[in-house]
């Protein structure tokens, strides 16, 4: 069936893009587009986010050559989006080495000096990717003792503050500007990254005994899993016989447990290695695992939400009781879309075989973007991709 789309507005690269084209089968083919000088503020981008528009995210991009393509109703996001974004949240990234990626280049796209022209050196070059790998010295913010209590955690590989706006194109950040503002900065804006490979490690950082001792962040993104596949004796195995279910399922559940309305936690879902098929066959099934825990839950939610408003109802009261199911829980499922970009001679290379070029990094980042401003629409910061 043909649906004709009128139009539509993305911010792309600090202008606005209008679209104008034809949707077949949830594809967008591009007829004609044209640019306008001034770009959309995060709160009027952010009002075109629908519910519905969540499940397209993850499932309905489509590409053109290495370039991803939102569904329509989804908007684009800039450097300033996320800039505005996490200068609002004490964030910490936990993961391996592609969470590690990730975070390098989320900052330098927010620490860029002119949003209308980010070089691709400045987001892509290997002195940025590789910071925070084990050899690397730890930068400053580190060791400073209101970012962590080394007895009670593990030393972050990477602490930095978001940078601060102060101009249209320039920004500065806390360590270049007064120390007015870098008191201010340690509010909120931090933006930190944990190296953890194994989701056995990942799940005991987040215990619900141990969770505490993270009480500075409010919001945690996890990205691991392919260690698990590709180097099994550094991790334990996918399948804990004493539990009975996956590492995968056990790190879930603790989340769902772990989680409250003073701490979000994103789930990233796991890549693919280049050419491994042979170990892509697990990826694909702990991702599913991911999706059905994550759709069990959203059920769950709905089913006693409805509950709840019969028993208000009938009782003339609410007690404001959170239930169980309703966590402060995320999904980002990366992996439906990057599956189309991750094998032969379409995959998106990186400088390994288990390591993903900028359009993924930069694909992780909007998918990111959207499933947290989403969450944040529907009050408690949990919902489903």
């Amino acid at each position: 069936m043909l649906h004709m789309i009128k139009s539509r507005v993305v911010a792309l690269g600090g202008a606005l893009t209008f679209v104008i084209g034809y949707a077949i089968v949830n594809q967008v083919v591009i007829l004609h587009s044209f640019t306008a000088d001034n770009a959309v503020g995060l709160s009027s981008i952010t009002s075109a986010i629908s519910s519905s528009s969540a499940e397209e995210s993850s499932k309905y991009y489509s590409w053109i050559g290495n370039h991803w393509i939102p569904p329509i109703g989804v908007s684009t996001y800039t450097p300033s989006d996320f800039l505005t974004y996490f200068r609002s949240r004490n964030t910490l990234f936990v993961g391996d080495s592609t969470n590690r990626r990730f975070y390098n280049t989320i900052f330098a796209l927010m620490n860029a000096t002119d949003f209308a022209n980010i070089q691709l050196e400045s987001l892509d070059h290997w002195t940025i990717n590789d910071r925070g790998k084990w050899h690397h010295p730890l930068e400053g913010n580190c060791s400073l003792p209101d970012r962590y209590d080394p007895i009670k955690i593990p030393i972050p590989s990477l602490c930095r503050d978001v940078p601060i706006e102060i101009s249209e194109n320039i920004t500065i950040t806390p360590q270049e500007s007064s120390s007015l503002v870098v008191d201010h900065r340690t509010k909120k804006g931090r933006i930190d990254y944990l190296h953890l490979d194994c989701l056995r490690d990942i799940r005991e950082l987040l215990l619900p005994e141990h969770v505490g001792n993270l009480s500075k962040y409010d919001l945690i993104v996890i990205g691991a899993g392919i260690h698990e596949v590709v180097r099994p004796g550094d991790c334990a195995p996918m399948h804990s016989k004493k539990e009975n279910i996956t590492q995968t399922e056990a790190l879930l559940q603790t989340l769902k447990n772990s989680t409250s309305s003073k701490l979000q936690v994103v789930y990233r879902t796991t890549g693919f290695k280049a050419d491994g098929i042979d170990v892509s066959d697990w990826l694909w099934r702990t991702n599913q695992e991911a999706r059905d825990f994550f759709r069990e839950l959203n059920e769950k939610s709905e089913s006693e939400s409805k509950h709840k408003i019969s028993s208000t109802s009938d009782d003339k009261h609410d007690d404001g009781d959170i239930s169980e199911s309703n966590s402060n829980i995320t999904l980002v499922d990366w992996a439906a879309v990057i599956d189309k970009r991750s094998f032969g001679k379409d995959r998106i290379n990186g400088d390994s075989k288990v390591h993903y070029g900028l359009e993924a990094r930069l694909l992780y980042g909007q998918q990111l973007l959207h499933q947290l401003l989403l969450a944040r629409d529907k009050g408690l910061n949990r919902d489903m991709v």
